[in-house]
């Protein structure tokens, strides 16, 4: 096969005995993968959320609030441990 060198080369994938595969080329996360009829797998990159963020970011009213602590500089920064009281 002959390679342009604007076009990447390809790489030999094998899958182990629990068909698992490593994938070199690609980014760690989350993928959405699709197999095609002729063997052909198609990995999509994906956003994955729970039923409670996606409820969340649906509701405006939280968003908001989100958003005007956001403007304010609110960083979600620690509090302090209240101190004990000295004997």
């Amino acid at each position: 096969m002959t390679v342009l060198d604007d076009q990447p080369n390809d790489t030999l994938i094998e899958l182990d005995a629990r068909k698992r595969v490593s994938l070199p080329m690609a980014k760690p996360g989350r993928y959405l993968a699709h197999a095609e009829p002729d063997g052909t797998i198609t990995l999509v990159p994906a956003v994955v959320m729970s039923k409670l963020e996606a409820s969340i970011l649906a509701n405006s009213e939280i968003m908001a609030a989100v958003n005007r602590a956001e403007a304010a500089g609110y960083t979600g920064g620690r509090r302090d441990r209240p101190t004990r009281p000295t004997e």
